[in-house]
């Protein structure tokens, strides 16, 4: 980083901790009669781990969860009752009446509101 007009610069360089200590920057040295250098031993400068968040934890556990819910649903109903179509949907009377559910829901909410 160069300041206009002055011919001097600095630079911040940052050191990976593992530790976990994030210790405030130091000044270090000048170069150069003019450079100045800053180092600070941060945890956040250390790369990043792969690995999968909570929320895809979730995710993954909730699409999962949705494939076998309808699958064994499904193979369920085909064999106990012979259903076909989308009969073969688990619980399909209460999912026909979920859009109504929502409707009811957004026009309760709605009118609380509006008070």
């Amino acid at each position: 980083m160069n300041y206009p007009g002055s011919g001097c610069g600095g630079k911040i360089e940052l050191t990976c901790d593992k530790s976990g200590k994030d210790e405030t920057p130091k000044y270090n040295r000048v170069e150069n009669g003019c450079t100045y250098i800053l180092t600070w031993n941060t945890k956040h400068a250390c790369p990043v781990t792969s690995g999968l968040s909570g929320g895809s934890i979730l995710l993954i556990i909730f699409f999962v969860s949705l494939f076998l819910y309808i699958a064994i649903g499904m193979f369920y109903k085909h064999k106990k009752y012979a259903a076909t179509g989308t009969e073969l949907v688990p619980n399909i009377d209460f999912w026909r009446e979920v859009p109504g559910y929502v409707k009811d829901g957004f026009s309760y909410t709605f009118s609380k509101c509006k008070k």
